[in-house]
Parts: structure tokens; C-alpha cells; sequence
């Protein structure tokens, strides 16, 4: 692997101009993926707005520049002046894996097994996204883009084969498309829309069929009174948070082909899934996964008191019982969250997203007379980063279910709680030790998924201690700005979801996904918490939302303060420094 550099931290707003070459060319990138006008050569590409999935983004358009990063480069080096160290002058790196071969078995994912393990019905789990189209795009249309879209990506058509005990994927290559996009007309500005766009997306649900390699369908939407829409819908089997912005930014490029009578020309798909597969079954009994177990018995053994009045039944709770609760945070508290906050504290958005969960949940947990100041609570990550297949690999553009689950802690003990959530010292001292305690936990999180699902001899010591009721998922930011003539192939607001057949059983009591949506005053974060009606009063979910928000709220007005902030242990990791001893040093010199 290659040698990073020392990381190399700088006061806000010290930063000069990029150099023409690598640093001109990753600025820009920086600048187009978060929004930004003018990036320095030493802003944080985290500290601006970015989260793990832009980073994938990020990578992928670098390659396309002639620039090889890795996602763990942008982690690591974080700056646009540490990455263009990395690349040198840009040489292009050499040519992206192929999916190899084309047809053939790829194993099953951690998280796959875990969702067959729950039995249920399989054809309608998806993930579904919503753009606007130009008016001239018609059906012909769509299907020659789509069309390209599965040819291009292995993983849009395999199938599933076999009985639920026995099941196998396999790409089978040469898959009919014929009759994938359907089309319907609905006013989308007229009463009625939201419900007739719902049945629309339902019908094109109803259409996925796994077993015989309908992994992809979509609907025309035309709008009489406007610009019509695409409702494109995915088996969730085949796809991510990370493979559906790829299949965007596709989408975009295919369009933009068909509009000016050309052909259709998509990059490379990168290295394959049946490759990071294969490598996963290898690496879930290696003895540097194994001697993992004992990370995972520590942060799993510990209090985890009721969410609800119950833990969830498989038998009992459904995804047709499934009720959400939506809460939004205002444009400028979700910028000093995203941005601010993560800035002065080294941190990323997810560090501050799960601190505020921690805060919200005990003290939730408090007004409901239950004294427990940590969370045990699954995360979801995007599963691109590990060392299980070499630096070669590249994933920035493979589409596939690559989702890692794992389990953290989150703790907030030692703090006066009231004053934390508000905003006061307490905060700064429960997100410096999340941060810490995500930060340790190897390979973020990936192991844990290896050992309890693809690792016979581990796989029944974790399961003993069960699984979390609470799980979190940050999707990133995504670009809703608009979708009308000028920006066509844009995300509508709330453009993304996801869901399970109605029969399918629940995984967990209680599951917050949230969204930083982009729109023309500055990005939303808005929270969908997903719950068992039977488990959970919808005035109890309401209550924790909301103990969410003013968490969050908190912590940005203590990061935004002034004198908040300052570096954590893994700031530092040539010295050995503890807390206490970094704080004590930032507190007499300032930023270290």
C-alpha cells in the first residue's frame, strides 16, 4: 500500500489557491461535488460538506480526470493539497478492473445473509429514485438508456436461484428488457399527485422479479402541467446508496448521448462484485478478522435496555406495519452540522449525526424513567473501504450491495445531559469520545459483518448477544436543486427510497435514515424513523425525533460558538497522547 502523508491540519480560511495540474483539477472537483465556489488547496474536503459516499463520488471522477485515488487516499489525506501529493502530476492510472467474467456466481454479502436469515418474501426489496426528465425523452428513449445502463453493469442482471436454504446469485448475462419502463400520466402539481405517484412506484415494484433477473424496472411519468419525471426502481439485491448515484450520474451521461443523436458511452465499471465477494468469504476466516472478536464483544456486551415494549417478532412485525416519522433541520443548523461542526472538531458529519443520536436517545431514555446514558445502535456504511481486496481494487463505480452493518456505542455518561443536549461543554465532550470510539473500531466496521455472517466458528458467539434495536443510516447529500429544463436527470425532493414486500419480517425496533437533500437555500437534513406500529407509539418515535433535533441544534450552536472544537487521539497517531493531554495542550497554545 502506499505511504500517506502526516496529515496536515490548518486554521479555517488559511488556505491559498490551488497549483495549476492535480491541485486545480481536485479543487474543482471538490468545489462541483459540494457546492462550493472556491476551494483552497488545505480545506478539508469533510470539513466542506463531504461524507463517506461523496467520497466515493469523488474518487470515481478523479479516475475519470486521470487522477488514481482510493476512498481510503480521501480519508486519509482529507486535503486537496494531501491528495494531489498522492497523485503526482495526475498519471492515469492503469485501466479499471473489468467485470470478470461477465457471467457466473458471486457469493452473498455479510448483510445479504442477514436478509435471507429473516425469511420473507423477496421480489419487492428495492431502492427507488425519482429525476426529472427533459420533455422530448420519451419511452424509446428510456429504454435504449436503460438498456446500456444493464449491459454496462453486471449486477442489473443476475438471478436468484434456488430454494431459501440453498439460495445462489448468478449473472446470467443477455437478460430480456423488454417492457422494463412502463409509463402513466398524473398531474404533478394537482391534487391527487402524491397518491397516484405512490401507486405508479408501487406498480413498478410489483414488476421486479429476482428469480427471473428483473432486477430493474422504471416508469415515464408524464405531466401535463410541467417537465414529466422517471420513477427508476432497483432490487435492493443489486443495489446501494453509492451504486444508485453512480447509476444517476449514467443515467445523466446516456441522456445527455440519445439528446445529440450519439452513441452511448459509459466509463468502466470497475472492479467486480464477484471479486470483492470472493475476497470477503476469504477474509471472513482470516486470523486478522478473528482476532477482531474480542472489539465486538466489548462494544456488544453492555446495557441496552427496551426501546420499546418489546424486541421485535418476525412473526408478528412486518413491513407492512411499518410506520415513519419525518422531522427536518433548518438550512443553517444542517450547514453548521455537516460543515462547521466536523471543521472545528476534525470529525466528518457522521461523527456528529450519531452524537446527537446518543444525546437524543438518553435523554429520552430519562424522561421515560430509564437511567442509561449509553446507545447500543447498529450503523450502516457503505462497505467500500477495507482491506479485503488489495489497493488495485476499485469500487467507485461497481454497482452491487456493498452495505456494511456494525454495532457502536454510543456514550454519553460522565456529562450533565440537560446541558449537553443545549449545546453546552458536555457536547464537545460526548462528540470528541464518539468520534474516538468510531475511529477505533477496525476497518470501519467491517469485520463485524465477516465474523457474524460468513464465519461459521464466530458467527454464533455474536449472534448470542442479539442485535441492536436502534439502527442509523446517513445517506449523504444528495442534489435536489431542481429538475426543470436546465437540470434535467435531477433528484426530486425526497427523490430516494427504499422498502420490503409487505411480508417481510422487521430487522430491528426502531431505524433512523437521514438525508442531507440540497435545494436552492442551502441543504435539509431530514430524519425518516422508521418503527413496528405495534412496537412503538407514534408520540414516543415523535418525541425522540425531536430530542434529535434539539441535540443537533446543540451541538451547533457549541461548535459554532468559538473556543469549541480541537483534535482527539486519532488526530494524532504518531504521538501518544490521551485526551485529557490534548486538551490540556490546545487550551495553553491553541491548535496543535
Amino acid at each position: 500500500p502506499r505511504r500517506l502523508p502526516a496529515p496536515r491540519f490548518a486554521e479555517p480560511g488559511a488556505s491559498r489557491a490551488p497549483a495549476p495540474g492535480a491541485e486545480t483539477m481536485l479543487a474543482g472537483l471538490f468545489a462541483e461535488l459540494l457546492g462550493r465556489g472556491e476551494v483552497g488547496v488545505d480545506d478539508s474536503f469533510f470539513a466542506l460538506g463531504g461524507d463517506s459516499i461523496l467520497s466515493i463520488q469523488l474518487v470515481a471522477r478523479a479516475r475519470a480526470e486521470g487522477l488514481s485515488l482510493t476512498p481510503r487516499d480521501v480519508f486519509a489525506a482529507r486535503t486537496v493539497r494531501a491528495l494531489a501529493a498522492l497523485v503526482g502530476d495526475g498519471a492515469a492510472p492503469a485501466p479499471a478492473t473489468a467485470e470478470d467474467p461477465d457471467e457466473g456466481p458471486v457469493a452473498f454479502t455479510p448483510l445479504m445473509r442477514a436478509f435471507l436469515d429473516r425469511g420473507g418474501p423477496l421480489n419487492g426489496h428495492h431502492m427507488a429514485a425519482v429525476v426529472g426528465l427533459p420533455r422530448d425523452v420519451g419511452v424509446p428513449e428510456l429504454e435504449r438508456i436503460l438498456a446500456a445502463l444493464i449491459e454496462r453493469h453486471a449486477m442489473l442482471e443476475p438471478r436468484l436461484l434456488g430454494e431459501r436454504g440453498d439460495m445462489r446469485f448468478d449473472v446470467a448475462g443477455s437478460v430480456d428488457t423488454t417492457g422494463v419502463v412502463g409509463e402513466t400520466e398524473i398531474d404533478l402539481d394537482g391534487p391527487g399527485a402524491e397518491a397516484a405517484f405512490d401507486r405508479a412506484r408501487r406498480e413498478a415494484i410489483a414488476r421486479l422479479d429476482p428469480y427471473a433477473g428483473r432486477m430493474v424496472t422504471a416508469v415515464r411519468v408524464a405531466n401535463p402541467g410541467g417537465n414529466p419525471a422517471l420513477i427508476l426502481v432497483v432490487h435492493h439485491f443489486v443495489v446501494d446508496g453509492v451504486s444508485l448515484r453512480v447509476l444517476l450520474d449514467d443515467l445523466a451521461t446516456a441522456g445527455a448521448a440519445v439528446a445529440q443523436g450519439g452513441e452511448i458511452a459509459l466509463a468502466p465499471a470497475g472492479t467486480s462484485m464477484r471479486r470483492w465477494t470472493a475476497a470477503l468469504a476469504r477474509e471472513a476466516v482470516s486470523a486478522r478478522r478473528a482476532a477482531e472478536l474480542d472489539t465486538w464483544r466489548t462494544v456488544l456486551d453492555g446495557p441496552d435496555p427496551l426501546v420499546a415494549v418489546r424486541r421485535v417478532d418476525p412473526v408478528r412485525d412486518l413491513w407492512s406495519d411499518t410506520r415513519t416519522h419525518v422531522v427536518t433541520l433548518d438550512p443553517v443548523t444542517t450547514a453548521a452540522v455537516l460543515t462547521d461542526v466536523p471543521e472545528v472538531f476534525y470529525a466528518g458529519p457522521d461523527d456528529v449525526l450519531l452524537t446527537g443520536l446518543g444525546l437524543a436517545v438518553a435523554a429520552w431514555r430519562r424522561s421515560r424513567g430509564v437511567d442509561e446514558a449509553s446507545a447500543l445502535v447498529t450503523v450502516e456504511s457503505h462497505g467500500r473501504i477495507g482491506e479485503a481486496v488489495p489497493d488495485s481494487a476499485d469500487l467507485s463505480r461497481t454497482v452491487g450491495w456493498f452495505t456494511s452493518q456494525y454495532p457502536v456505542r454510543l456514550d454519553a455518561s460522565g456529562v450533565d445531559l440537560a446541558e449537553a443536549v443545549d449545546g453546552g461543554p458536555g457536547a464537545g465532550v460526548v462528540l470528541k469520545r464518539v468520534k474516538e470510539h468510531l475511529r477505533s473500531l477496525p476497518d470501519r466496521g467491517l469485520g463485524y459483518g465477516l465474523l457474524r455472517w460468513l464465519n461459521p466458528d464466530t458467527a454464533g458467539e455474536l449472534a448470542a448477544f442479539g442485535e441492536p434495536q436502534i439502527a442509523f443510516n446517513f445517506l449523504g447529500r444528495v442534489d435536489t436543486t431542481g429538475s426543470g429544463p436546465a437540470r434535467p436527470w435531477t433528484l426530486r425532493p425526497g427523490g430516494i427510497s427504499a422498502g420490503s414486500d409487505p411480508g417481510m419480517p422487521v430487522a430491528v425496533t426502531l431505524v433512523l435514515n437521514a438525508v442531507a437533500e440540497d435545494g436552492p437555500d442551502g441543504p435539509r437534513l431530514v430524519g425518516h424513523w422508521s418503527y413496528p406500529a405495534g412496537l412503538l407509539d407514534p408520540d414516543a418515535v415523535a418525541a425522540l425525533a425531536e430530542a434529535w433535533i434539539r441535540a443537533l441544534r446543540g451541538l451547533a450552536r457549541h461548535g459554532t460558538s468559538g473556543g469549541a472544537g480541537g483534535h482527539t487521539p486519532s488526530d494524532m497517531p504518531l504521538v501518544s497522547l490521551d485526551q485529557g493531554d490534548l486538551d490540556a495542550l490546545e487550551g495553553r497554545w491553541g491548535s496543535v
